[in-house]
């Protein structure tokens, strides 16, 4: 008789846990309410997500998307330990998002949240991150069936979390290669794994993690035959489940129960207890555990031979199984398809079902994984020792040779010593009677100096203060990257102002069927800059009012400044105005108006090798500029896939750290095909990247900022 497959459980995300205390939530709202610093805004959100998400899992995306739109506003003026908290904002988010994505069995874009968080996770050098994320992926790759590969990064993540001891990720690193051993039918490797990490769960305390291993030590006993071990271990998790209020592992545990019962061909328990892990599934909406449920609650009707009512659900089970690409789930329903075919009589479709079974069931060698496995162990173990008496031995020669240098400088220092006493006494008489006379002069001058400087300080300090209030005004009247990224959810906007507010600005705003965004550049930077970036930034939000034609947007943008700015042809009229690059772009058509004023618009195809550039208008905004100048317009049919590119002068300016040449256009572009290969939140963190070790010390000479959209 097939019996039922036993449901293992898996760890993703750096944050999540399963969680029933609110007062962690009321406090965690209670200091959001009072905060006043973005890093701390952020962090709070994330936080949130751990408080709430055994409760409220709908809330963790929202909660995760709110501190990544946080942490995107900042980062491009963060620096020092403000940036680090950014990034470890991004990629807890990125995990928590991933986790909610293979809640939903969109496993590829799980496999692309975590890596995501990795990348975060490395560039601050987090090691427990890293190795948390190394799991998560690993999670992800079993669920495709790729087992080697899954093992690769288990063992990985595990090899970081013994070097930095991290208990907690170590056992959840034990648990789930446990979990592979026992899907490759190594039952004695899994529930060695699994003992160590229980012993090291119940030593810190970590009951979700005591529940989870519990589940997975029930399923592997009851697969060794020893079923009263099974079920005493499932109760004892199902226990703590409950207490903590964790719907998905109570869940997870019903389902191995169910799989017991079946198999002691308690068919009446096993329906009672797959119904209710499948109803709490669907309550937290996790797709792997609805298909589990299904192929377990048709196995059941099957054994009752009451096919007709198996049928749907198993087919049901399949085509969730088959959307998500979860291996394990297609074979299982093909498998149960053709028993049912079989039942039915219809030998084509059972042999059908069964071939699609076989063709499964070998994409998943159990041999293979187990060679794999034992391979990868016995040369992680060999690497262990060797790493462990090398370090010995580099210990007891550090030990001798610092001994030696003690020794050696206690000698030198003795003798030194009494030399320079018998000359210090000398030196000293000397010097006391100069040092009197001159105390009292520097005394004098040092209070002079100090007023001096607190004077200097305190106007260095209101200025400070005033330019930081005019960082926030301007930063208010910009649009949220958020909004961007809703509109084009493959973008990014790179945004570094030179000083404390920026002369560069970038303009989104949907309006009807359109939506329009800009990259302008005004005259100068720093506070001049910023002065002229609001004036711009009103009077194209009022050009846009008035028409939807790029070409006459700018010219209305061209009338509007000069008479903001009461410019004329006499000597003494201002001759500040901007540079632009224009967009405006209709979704459903996927059509692209652009107009530029000394500011190109630059367009790579599709699997494309050559970046096209799209000149602009030779004239400014504003300036000398005559009240009518025209500016082409310029219409572009774009396919999936295109990406576009909206930029100010200040990247390709550039300068070198080491050789004082300036990057220029030219480089720029290159840059720009060289990562076409990357998603565009990676493109931005790459060109933010390349900026700092090409200036490599050197001060920023412009404001920069970098928009792309990827359609």
């Amino acid at each position: 008789m097939q019996t039922g497959k036993w449901l293992s459980v898996f760890f993703c995300g750096i944050c999540l846990s399963a969680s029933a205390q609110n007062p962690q939530a009321d406090s965690i709202y209670s200091v959001l309410k009072k905060a006043k610093h973005d890093t701390t805004i952020a962090a709070c959100w994330v936080n949130l997500v751990e408080a709430v998400y055994g409760s409220t899992p709908d809330s963790v995306v929202p909660f995760s998307e709110r501190a990544l739109a946080i942490a995107d506003r900042n980062i491009p003026n963060a620096k020092g330990r403000e940036l680090w908290s950014y990034r470890q904002t991004k990629a807890a988010a990125y995990s928590n998002i991933g986790v909610m994505d293979q809640h939903k069995g969109n496993i590829p874009l799980a496999i692309e949240h975590f890596q995501l968080a990795l990348t975060m996770y490395e560039a601050i050098d987090d090691k427990q991150g890293i190795a948390l994320c190394m799991n998560n992926i690993a999670a992800m790759f079993l669920r495709q069936g790729q087992m080697e590969k899954s093992l690769e990064f288990f063992h990985k993540g595990l090899d970081i979390q013994e070097k930095i001891g991290d208990l907690k990720g170590k056992a959840q690193s034990l648990l789930n290669i446990g979990t592979i051993y026992n899907g490759a039918g190594d039952r004695e490797k899994a529930l060695e794994n699994f003992k160590q990490a229980l012993v090291i769960n119940e030593k810190l305390g970590n009951k979700i993690g005591i529940a989870n291993t519990l589940n997975n030590l029930g399923g592997n006993y009851g697969q060794m035959g020893q079923e009263e071990k099974a079920l005493q271990c499932l109760k004892r998790g199902l226990e703590i489940q409950r207490e903590l209020d964790d719907k998905k592992g109570m869940a997870l545990t019903l389902q191995n129960m169910a799989a017991l019962y079946l198999k002691k061909e308690d068919t009446h328990r096993a329906y009672e207890y797959y119904s209710e892990g499948l109803k709490l599934m669907e309550e937290v909406d996790y797709k792997i555990g609805t298909v589990i449920s299904r192929i377990g609650l048709g196995k059941v009707l099957v054994f009752q031979k009451k096919y007709k009512e198996a049928r749907p659900m198993v087919e049901q089970a399949g085509q969730t199984a088959s959307d998500m690409g979860y291996v394990e789930g297609i074979k299982g329903t093909e498998l149960l398809l053709a028993r049912i075919d079989s039942a039915d009589h219809n030998i084509t479709g059972a042999y059908e079902h069964y071939k699609k079974f076989i063709f499964y069931r070998d994409s998943v060698t159990n041999v293979n994984t187990r060679k794999a496995g034992l391979k990868r162990e016995m040369q992680y173990d060999y690497e262990k020792r060797e790493a462990f008496l090398k370090s010995e031995q580099e210990k007891e020669i550090a030990v001798a040779e610092e001994k030696s240098r003690r020794q050696r400088l206690i000698t030198y220092s003795l003798a030194g010593g009494l030399f320079f006493v018998v000359l210090l006494a000398g030196v000293i008489f000397r010097s006391l009677r100069v040092t009197r006379k001159q105390k009292q002069i520097i005394e004098s001058k040092n209070k002079e100096t100090e007023e001096q400087k607190r004077i200097i300080e305190e106007k260095n300090k209101d200025i400070t203060d005033s330019i930081t209030y005019a960082k926030r005004i301007q930063q208010a009247k910009l649009p949220a990257i958020a909004e961007v990224q809703a509109a084009f959810p493959q973008s990014f906007v790179l945004f570094k102002p030179k000083d404390i507010v920026s002369g560069d600005f970038y303009f989104f705003e949907k309006r009807k069927d359109k939506v329009f965004i800009a990259a302008a550049d005004c005259t100068g930077h720093g506070v001049p800059g910023a002065l002229m970036s609001m004036v711009g930034s009103e009077k194209l939000s009022d050009a846009v009012s008035q028409s939807s034609d790029t070409s006459e947007i700018l010219k209305q943008l061209n009338k509007g400044l000069k008479a903001s700015l009461r410019q004329s042809q006499s000597d003494t009229s201002t001759r500040d105005g901007m540079d632009i690059a224009f967009c405006s772009f209709d979704p459903k058509t996927n059509t692209l108006s652009y107009a530029g004023a000394n500011r190109p618009l630059w367009l790579v195809r599709k699997a494309g090798s050559q970046l096209e550039e799209i000149k602009a208008t030779k004239k400014a905004i504003g300036g000398l500029t005559d009240d009518d100048q025209h500016f082409e317009s310029h219409s572009i049919q774009l396919q999936a896939g295109d990406t576009i590119y909206l930029t100010t002068d200040g990247y390709a300016d550039l300068f070198n750290g080491k050789n004082g040449k300036k990057l220029m256009s030219k480089k720029f572009k290159e840059i720009l095909l060289s990562i076409q290969d990357k998603s565009m939140p990676n493109q931005a963190l790459y060109l933010e990247t390349f900026a700092e070790e090409w200036k490599s010390g050197v001060e920023q000479v412009d404001d920069i900022l970098v928009i792309g959209i990827r359609v």
